[in-house]
């Protein structure tokens, strides 16, 4: 993994082949870019109409997760849980 700045295009992008669009997207980072990649993930979901309803970071470092789903004002939740998909994401790592 790079420690460099981060690239615009999301790590890990889940697209609903029915709908034509990215639903989830998941950066994955170590500390220090813990809070950039964040603010990717809140960019390309609020400021954007690219259709995303939910945003992950995972800290594969400190192993751990944060949600963002559109709507949250900005403040993301510790969570590895996807609303959109039902499912709990951190035992798929």
């Amino acid at each position: 993994m790079d420690e460099g700045p981060g690239h615009a295009v999301p790590d890990v992008i889940l697209y609903d082949k029915t709908a034509e669009e990215t639903k989830i997207i998941i950066e994955i980072c170590q500390n220090n870019g813990q809070r950039n990649d964040l603010r990717k993930i809140i960019y390309l979901i609020e400021d954007n109409d690219y259709g995303i309803l939910e945003g992950f970071v995972y800290n594969y470092k400190t192993h751990e997760w944060l949600r963002y789903r559109k709507g949250d004002g900005g403040v993301a939740t510790n969570s590895s849980v996807s609303e959109v998909m039902g499912i709990d994401m951190g035992p798929f790592l």
